[in-house]
């Protein structure tokens, strides 16, 4: 966790300044970085990206269902 929030912050931040405030080495950071993705957050992103997407469908047909409601309302209100 450390690590990654370095690098996420590597633009704003040196990372030698980070290391020391977190309290790592720079030679395990940089190992950290050097090491392919574990199988197992490569799965933990592939979920995340398939709730997410079920998340947003699901919100999108809620909301068009408001919507064509709300416009139903509207075209009604219209002709009065």
């Amino acid at each position: 966790m450390k690590y990654a929030s370095i690098k996420q912050h590597r633009e704003i931040f040196s990372v030698s300044r980070q290391c020391a405030v977190l309290g790592v080495s720079r030679s395990g950071y940089y190992e950290w970085l050097g090491r392919p993705e574990s199988t197992r957050r490569r799965e933990e992103q592939r979920l995340g990206a398939a709730v997410f997407k079920r998340v947003v469908a699901s919100s999108l047909k809620i909301l068009n269902y408001h919507l064509l409601k709300v416009g139903g309302f509207a075209q009604l209100g219209a002709d009065d």
